[in-house]
This record gives C-alpha cells, structure tokens and sequence, in this order.
C-alpha cells in the first residue's frame, strides 16, 4: 500500500490529486505537438498563408493551454493573467505605450547615427492587395503574436514552474523568480533558429523575456506583458521598418535600408540582435518596475503562486 502511493505521489500532487507541475508542462507541449501534428497532415495543400497562418498557429498554441488548464492544471484561462477589469485594460495600454516609445527612440537613434536610410513610404510599393488590408493584417497578426505567445510562455509555463520550485528554501518569490528566468532562457533558445539569429540576439532576447515575465509575476496579470511584446513587434515591423526576429518586414509604413555595424544596430535580426536593441530592453526593465513601485527590490505577488481557484 504505501509503495503504492509513493508511485503515484511521483505523478501527482498529494493534496488535490492534479498532475505534478513538471507533467503538467509535459502534457500542455504533448498537446501541442499533437494538435500542430494533425494540422499540419489534415491541412495540407492548403492554400493559407502569411499573417492567416499566424492566426491558426495562435489558435492552436491558445487552444493547447486551454485544454491543460482543464484537464491537468484545473484552473480557468483567466487564471493566466487574464482576469480583465479596467485595471488590466489601462496596464496592457501602458505596455503599448512605452513599446511604442521604445522603438520611436531606437529609430531616432539609427536615424541621427546614419543606420537607417529612408527607401520610401509602404503605399508606394507594389502589392497583391490594398494597402490598407494588408498593414491591418499585419496589425492583427502582432496582436494574434502578442497574446498567444505570453499565454504559453508566460502564462502557462511561467506559473506552473514556479509551482514546481517552490519546496525547500524556495519561497513562493524566490520560486516565481527562478521561473521567469527559465522560461526566459528558453524563450531566447527557442527563437535561436530564427533567420540571421545569432548568441548575441539569443542573449537579448532571454532579457526581454525577463522584462516580458516581471510584470506577470509581480501583478499576476498578462496585461502589461501582452500590450508590451504586441506593440514592440507593431512598430518595429509594421511602421519603422525594422526585422523583426530575423523576418523582414515587407509592409512598413516607413521603409528604411539598416545599415552601420551588425553588433550595434543588429542587421538583418532586427534591433533585438545588436547592443543597442539590448540596452532599450534594459530601460524598459527599469521602466516597468519603476511603474510598479518595485524598485531597488522587486517582490512577487504570493497570488502568483496560489492554487486553482
């Protein structure tokens, strides 16, 4: 009887029966593959693409979470920062407009240091379709882009880690910490195989990953992270006419020619792959804890870590 449950205290949790965190996270990425699987075999020949691939890619990342927050994490969706109030709405508006202001200053930057050349304005382009149609596409994808990846990596991952780490000398804050710094790397290892990547934008990217997860953890809200990661992505890609992790931008408002030093302005990566981009991430940080009153010694809300509601 007692080696009994001890077989099964290795795959669940002892005091509500769910899946231990680490299986949790397991079967939230098993859910994943299979339904990426299925679309990939039952979907082929079709002929989608662009910012609509987008969209279904999110769909199925969004729909994997839900599936194991129901089954193996038994929490709502809200429970992933996505409880909306009018809170919520006012912080995922600040998170806009500090990426907004984020990216003016790094294009004023390339602008006077003789980075960026002006190529012409979007509407001047040959396109398949109207302009318009396909900037708020573009608008709609970084949305799409935005929610979905701070669900998973933030949301999800983030949260149910921190769970898991928190035992022994590991405080729910020192845990909550920990996890945001994990997911972090892998949020930087996993965009390594983008075009033109290299250590530097891996490294960069880990950052903002951090930047991305504070917030989450320190409001249990995806708000700030949400409008933050959409609106960096926006104007980097869709209005200055930035690369945006390695992916060219083809509908800019602004169409502009990067050039000057790859390890300063990041090439053909985009602003996150030179030391400049990285130095923006840094005041961001500063910003967003600043906005939170969580300077010198940022602190995790204890709601963070609470079980399922």
């Amino acid at each position: 009887m007692n080696e009994a449950r001890s077989r099964i205290s290795v795959f669940t949790n002892p005091d509500d029966g769910r899946p231990r965190a680490g299986w949790r996270l397991l079967l939230q990425l098993f859910v994943l593959i299979i339904l990426l699987t299925f679309w990939q075999v039952a979907l082929q020949g079709w002929p989608g693409e662009g910012h609509l691939l987008y969209l279904v890619y999110g769909g199925f990342i969004t729909l994997s979470v839900w599936i194991a927050a129901h089954l193996f994490d038994r929490r709502k969706l809200q429970e992933y920062g996505l409880k909306i109030t009018r809170q919520w709405f006012r912080e995922c508006f600040f998170g806009v407009l500090i990426g907004f202001a984020a990216m003016s200053l790094l294009f004023a930057i390339y602008w006077s240091a003789g980075w960026a050349e002006f190529n012409g304005w979007g509407w001047e382009r040959t396109h398949s379709h109207s302009y318009i149609l396909m900037i708020t596409g573009y608008l709609v994808m970084m949305m799409a882009v935005g929610f979905y990846e701070e669900l998973l990596f933030r949301g999800y991952q983030t949260k149910n880690l921190a769970e898991a780490l928190q035992v022994g000398r590991f405080d729910y804050n020192k845990a909550a910490f920990a996890a945001v710094f994990i997911t972090s790397v892998f949020f930087g290892v996993m965009h390594y195989w983008n075009p033109n990547a290299s250590l530097i934008s891996t490294f960069n990217i880990t950052v903002a990953g951090i930047m991305l997860g504070l917030p989450y953890i320190l409001t249990n809200s995806l708000a700030l992270p949400i409008g933050l990661h959409f609106s960096w992505n926006f104007f980097q890609g869709g209005v200055f006419g930035f690369p945006v992790s390695g992916n060219p931008p083809r509908e800019s408002v602004i169409q502009v020619v990067v050039e000057g030093p790859e390890l300063l302005t990041g090439g053909r990566f985009g602003p996150e792959g030179g030391i400049v981009g990285g130095f923006a991430i840094l005041v961001l940080t500063v910003v967003i804890l600043a906005y939170y009153r969580q300077l010198p010694a940022p602190k995790a809300t204890a709601a963070f870590t609470q079980p399922p509601e």
